[in-house]
């Protein structure tokens, strides 16, 4: 589930193409994007359309559950990245 399957591929993401292309099965791999300080070799995860996340830090044995919902009243309002990295960030420095 953690092992990279698109190790040395470029990024799928034509609007972000700094971002790494690592993915599990299921998860991403080491996204500082969304998982920001919390982010490393043994971190995994996942985002979803309305902007709900899932990182686990194995090392640390962290894990960190956003609900938001960035689909209310409208898809276009919110860029949640900027939440799940400062969420992210406060559970590192407690970690």
């Amino acid at each position: 589930m953690v092992r990279d399957a698109k190790s040395g591929l470029p990024a799928v993401d034509a609007a972000h193409p700094a971002r790494s292309s690592a993915h599990g099965l299921g998860v991403v791999l080491d996204q500082p994007w969304f998982m920001g300080r919390l982010a490393g070799p043994a971190t995994f995860g996942h985002t979803a359309f309305t902007g709900t996340s899932l990182v686990v830090d194995s090392t640390r044995r962290l894990v960190l559950v956003l609900l938001t919902n960035r689909a209310h009243p409208n898809w276009s309002w919110a860029d949640s990245d900027p939440a799940h990295v400062a969420a992210a960030n406060v559970l590192a420095a407690k970690g």
